[in-house]
């Protein structure tokens, strides 16, 4: 069989077939390439278009009279075009099907798209090399898509390097306020206590009293934010008992009512308890802030294959607006958090009522970061 092309089209030319029987295989050919989602092309030895199927108009706005005719030359991208040179000489001289060349092709409009191609040189009657017939696709999606890939992949690994940074931040912050400020207050307390001892006036042992009780206040204080930075229970007894005294704080802090449930002996890495910890921290302060909720119920379970975090309450709700905002800067670091051990996160109002936050983590991912 011997392909050649004429005006723009190819023709099929079979040696000891009938008319018919070479028509019949012509149309079904020509259906095939113009058919085609990839661009099929001839070009000749010259560099020249020969043909150029009709899917190239539509993936780059040339009319096909407007490309065959016109060297392959004018439609590649300068920067790209000596590697496709060199790529079309080793063609010839291996005179073998080649792929895997990259290179961006104009579009009418001016814009810049990324095929791949590979292509197969043919001989004349003389056994003279003719040119090339070629097959090029489209990736300019799949490239952008792929990178996209890498540079969510590569913000996940940042997002993590950075909470680490960040918890080793709140432990040493939370380790100074303990050891330094609060064993000071402490100090002063007692001081207060000995000199109460020793004065005799009423109106000074009254003074004394009112100051002891602001430092009493003030040790309170630094102690609810050593636990907000980092429990002093959770590297000792791990992430049931950190949530259960953070949310038995907040719930009297807040005048709020919490239910909580645990899976029974829920075991994971310091690591992901503690971004757990943290979704659960943020959701409870934006609570606080926003939902003017009475009831909230935070339930941490177990499935064969997932760990599932859900927050629910009985506040206000929540606005498609406020969860699509780019500045909810709680809703993109619970979000965020939840990506980086390779999980969901969901939010949004059960009937226009309440608030609900799902959080959904596949259990091989609840590894140390």
């Amino acid at each position: 069989m011997k392909t050649e092309q004429s005006s723009g089209q190819f023709i099929i030319n079979v040696p000891g077939q009938s008319t018919e029987t070479l028509q019949g295989g012509e149309e079904m050919y020509r259906l095939l390439i113009e058919r085609s989602h990839d661009i099929i092309y001839s070009i000749s030895a010259a560099g020249i278009f020969t043909y150029v199927s009709p899917v190239w108009t539509e993936l780059l706005g040339h009319p096909v009279n407007e490309v065959i005719g016109k060297s392959f030359k004018g439609f590649v991208h300068i920067d790209d075009l000596p590697a496709c040179l060199v790529w079309l000489q080793n063609v010839i001289e291996s005179g073998k099907r080649a792929e895997g060349i990259e290179y961006r092709v104009r579009h009418k409009d001016g814009r810049w798209f990324l095929h791949t191609s590979s292509a197969v040189p043919f001989m004349d009657e003389t056994n003279t090399f003719a040119g090339y017939y070629g097959i090029a696709a489209d990736i300019t999606e799949r490239r952008r898509a792929l990178e996209e890939k890498i540079a969510m992949e590569q913000m996940h690994l940042l997002a993590k390097h950075t909470e680490k940074a960040r918890e080793s931040e709140r432990e040493s912050i939370s380790r100074d306020l303990h050891d330094d400020l609060g064993q000071s207050l402490t100090a002063i307390k007692i001081h207060l206590g000995f000199i109460k001892q020793s004065v005799s006036g009423t109106e000074i042992a009254a003074k004394v009293d009112k100051v002891t009780s602001m430092v009493s206040d003030t040790i309170t204080s630094v102690r609810r934010i050593t636990a907000k930075l980092r429990p002093e229970i959770f590297d000792d007894l791990g992430l049931e008992a950190s949530i259960q005294f953070y949310t038995k704080e907040f719930a009297e802090r807040n005048g709020v009512e919490i239910t909580l449930t645990i899976h029974p002996h829920l075991a994971m890495p310091i690591d992901s308890s503690l971004i757990i910890f943290r979704i659960i921290q943020e959701s409870l302060t934006n609570i606080s802030r926003h939902a003017k909720a009475t009831r909230v119920y935070i339930a941490l379970n177990k499935t064969d294959d997932s760990i599932i975090l859900r927050i629910s309450d009985n506040g206000a709700g929540i606005k498609k607006a406020e969860i699509e905002s780019k500045t909810s800067w709680g809703i993109i670091s619970m979000k965020e958090r939840a990506h980086s051990l390779g999980g969901s996160f969901e939010i949004y109002s059960e009937n226009g009522q309440g608030t609900v936050i799902k959080v959904v983590i596949p259990d091989n991912s609840i590894v140390n970061i």
